[in-house]
């Protein structure tokens, strides 16, 4: 039984500690200090700043560019990329991707990247902004910034919201990449033609990252406002036009059928199948009513030097037939596409061990046949022949 002093001096408490304490560190009972106890068992992250405000926004093209990587990605594209690095300008939202190889040649193409805008805008980046990984942080990639003059501004470690706008940009890009994959019905290997064609597509559509409305980020990239109608349907029947020189005679065919991948500065990228290589070409009749299925066997876009990129002339020895599915056109106009053979099994057949039996063999029926003695007569002079049988059955 407790004492009526022990009950009173647990109701009444004076001391705002030892009342928090008592109630298990409630935020009900809030103390002036810090509780280290409460730090420990309920401290949470610092919240990020969701709008930035406009003073403190990039006030011109290259400014502070983010950088980010994606991958691995599998599987491989079909030239043996499972990387991809990106560069997002936060002034003009203007994004540039390169696909690599592995994490390690980050440095390579920030240094190709670097040039291009050096030659374009005639000043380099003030601020690259990126995360802590290894491609990022090595001495010779912070020896060639400093070279620069390049600031870096590193993200803190595990937290990758501080370079939050390279982290969406390139979720926005994977998410219209698996569309485009996935609309056109080409094997997963293209995700990097699809990855490249994302980019260009966001560059040359409005967004609310830019400060100036209706304005694109290529054309405050470019200074004019970009043509729109050079965009096809990604993976659409493509037919490039063969040069007269790369032609087997006057009858040889003056188009080769491809599947539209992706653009370049002066033309477009096509996907040509037969030779599993990616082509450059300009005149290009595009037929995007029609969707194909997936084709192999595998379960603003930058010009890459060292990208498998080459002319449509054909290799010689390659029948231009060879390259083309046959397609036909009905009175109507309907083109008709044929459905490619589908492919036997090699499994040997055998027959069932209840057809072995002699009742059912054929040859024992065959035999059964020719010595039956009811068989009809197909002539009079065999019906004369045979027995009289048939004469009580028409009388009856």
């Amino acid at each position: 039984r407790l004492r009526p002093s022990a009950v009173a001096s647990s109701a009444v408490c004076g001391d705002p500690v030892l009342k928090h304490r008592r109630m298990g560190h409630s935020s009900k009972y809030p103390i002036d200090g810090i509780c280290d106890v409460c730090l420990k068992s309920k401290q949470t992250r610092a919240p990020f700043m969701k709008n930035i405000p406009a003073d403190r926004r990039a006030k011109s093209v290259l400014e502070v560019v983010s950088s980010d990587v994606c991958g691995k990605i599998t599987p491989l594209t079909h030239d043996g990329k499972g990387y991809y690095v990106s560069f997002l300008d936060h002034f003009s939202n203007f994004g540039m991707v390169y696909l690599m190889k592995e994490k390690g040649e980050v440095e390579l193409y920030f240094r190709r990247f670097v040039s291009l805008v050096e030659n374009k805008f005639g000043k380099c980046i003030g601020t690259l902004r990126c995360d802590n990984g290894g491609e990022y942080t090595s001495k010779s990639f912070r020896k060639f910034c400093e070279e620069k003059g390049i600031a870096i501004s590193y993200t803190i470690p595990r937290n990758p919201e501080n370079n939050g706008k390279a982290e969406r940009y390139n979720r926005t890009v994977m998410e219209m990449a698996r569309c485009l994959v996935f609309d056109s019905g080409m094997p997963k290997e293209m995700w990097g033609e699809a990855v490249c064609t994302s980019v260009y597509i966001l560059n040359r559509l409005t967004t609310r990252a830019v400060m100036q409305p209706d304005v694109t980020p290529a054309e405050l990239w470019h200074g004019f406002k970009p043509d729109l109608s050079k965009i096809h349907v990604f993976g659409c029947t493509a037919f490039a036009h063969v040069p007269a020189e790369d032609r087997a005679g006057k009858l040889a065919e003056r188009s080769v059928q491809m599947r539209l991948v992706g653009y370049c500065s002066n033309g477009f990228r096509l996907w040509d199948s037969s030779r599993r290589k990616v082509i450059a070409a300009r005149s290009v009749v595009f037929d995007e009513g029609v969707r194909l299925s997936s084709v192999g066997t595998s379960d603003e876009v930058v010009d890459d030097p060292d990208g498998s990129v080459e002319e449509v002339p054909l290799p010689d020895g390659v029948s231009k037939t060879s390259m083309t599915s046959p397609v036909t056109s009905t009175p109507g106009g309907t083109r008709i596409i044929p459905v490619p053979v589908l492919r036997r099994g090699q499994r040997i057949r055998k027959e069932p061990s209840h057809l072995k039996d002699y009742v059912t063999s054929m040859a024992l029926c065959l035999l059964i046949e020719d010595e039956s003695p009811d068989t009809p007569p197909s002539t009079y002079e065999e019906a004369i022949s045979q027995d009289h049988r048939w004469k009580a059955a028409v009388k009856t």
